[in-house]
């Protein structure tokens, strides 16, 4: 069809006029009842989050202990590629959850806990005479650290020393 048709016959304009005008009232009219929809989800998602703000309490309160349960007892902190995923997914909760909780209840970040876990570790077994005999890099890997740089950096922010410097304090003593 080309424009010869509609210029002998003025009335055929007639028919795609309707068509696109029918077109562009229902395109018009569906996208004025998503605001309702919109409006619908909003409504549903503050009701969804004051439910969780009742629950949040004893929900933070079971998630923590099943970190601090995590962390000190099955001492997940020793896997050198722990991620927060990796916790989040053992927790069967939301990365968020943990990131909140541990930014909220502890005054750090991931990183940060985790680090005091691992650098507790490291003290432990600096500690123990049966491993004097173990070099730095076996520490720092039996401790969870990535790397020997990583474990003394941590080390020295945590203890104001290094681990060299710890263990030969152990040895004069």
């Amino acid at each position: 069809m080309g424009r010869s048709i509609f210029a002998k016959n003025e009335v055929l304009l007639f028919f795609p006029s309707f068509i696109f005008s029918v077109i562009y009232f229902l395109i018009g009219f569906f996208g004025n009842q998503q605001i309702v929809i919109t409006e619908e989800l909003t409504d549903q998602t503050e009701s969804a989050a004051a439910e969780n703000e009742m629950l949040g309490d004893s929900h933070l309160k079971l998630l923590r202990t099943k970190l601090l349960s995590l962390f000190e007892e099955e001492k997940i902190y020793r896997l050198s590629d722990l991620r927060i995923t990796t916790v989040s997914e053992t927790l069967q909760t939301n990365r968020t959850y943990i990131s909140r909780l541990i930014n909220e209840e502890f005054g750090v970040n991931f990183n940060e806990f985790v680090n005091k876990y691992r650098v507790e570790e490291a003290e432990a077994l600096l500690k123990n005479e049966d491993n004097a005999l173990y070099t730095l890099d076996y520490i720092a890997e039996k401790a969870g650290f990535g790397s020997t740089n990583s474990f003394t950096r941590a080390f020295k922010e945590y203890k104001g020393i290094t681990p060299g410097t710890f263990r030969n304090k152990l040895t004069e003593a």
